[in-house]
């Protein structure tokens, strides 16, 4: 099905209750975010606290995707925010990657708010998302990171970026490195 806009299609993300599978969370998380954003940032799914509130990155990874923004000079308000998977991912509790399974059954729902949104930039944070956005299950994160892409699906310029919660939990030196990719998506998003 083809959206008219992004209202119309949050409210048909959160009617599709398909969406939710056994090994999901309890409710959808959709993107946020103007319809007219320039740059867009793509998770992998939300975490416990996104499944609670419905709202992309606003636990820790939020907290310091919030201060990498900011650091970059960019406004979270004027970039759309979501993730690939519109749901928690959780075994017993915890958060986990997404399975294969899982994106593929909600790819469509970001290809679609990719149409609506017509971003210059779309910045891919972590793994999950970045193979998705590059079509290429191989993508190593260390050859990709900060690098320029194009793909036939969108007229958007691609970068791969770290995910938050991977530099919280293993990588905290690569903090100024994603401020620097941040400042070069806003750069080519103008």
């Amino acid at each position: 099905m083809t959206y008219k806009n992004l209202e119309e299609l949050r409210v048909a993300l959160l009617q599709d209750t398909g969406l939710l599978m056994s090994t999901l969370g309890p409710r959808i998380i959709p993107g946020e975010g103007p319809e007219d954003a320039s740059i867009m940032f793509v998770g992998e799914a939300g975490g416990k606290n996104e499944c609670e509130q419905q709202r992309p990155f606003i636990g820790d990874a939020g907290r310091l995707l919030n201060d990498t923004l900011d650091k970059a000079g960019i406004n979270r308000e004027k970039t759309y925010i979501t993730n690939v998977v519109k749901a928690r991912p959780t075994t017993d509790g915890k958060n986990r990657a997404p399975s294969t399974k899982e994106v593929n059954r909600h790819k469509d729902w970001l290809m679609q708010e990719i149409r609506l949104i017509k971003p210059r930039v779309i910045v891919g944070l972590g793994r999950i998302a970045c193979r998705l956005l590059l079509e290429d299950d191989k993508v190593v994160m260390s050859k990709s990171v900060g690098k320029i892409f194009t793909k036939h699906y969108t007229d958007a310029i691609l970068i791969p970026a770290w995910h938050p919660s991977y530099i919280l939990t293993y990588r905290q030196n690569l903090i100024e490195n994603e401020i620097e990719i941040f400042r070069e998506a806003k750069r080519l998003s103008s």
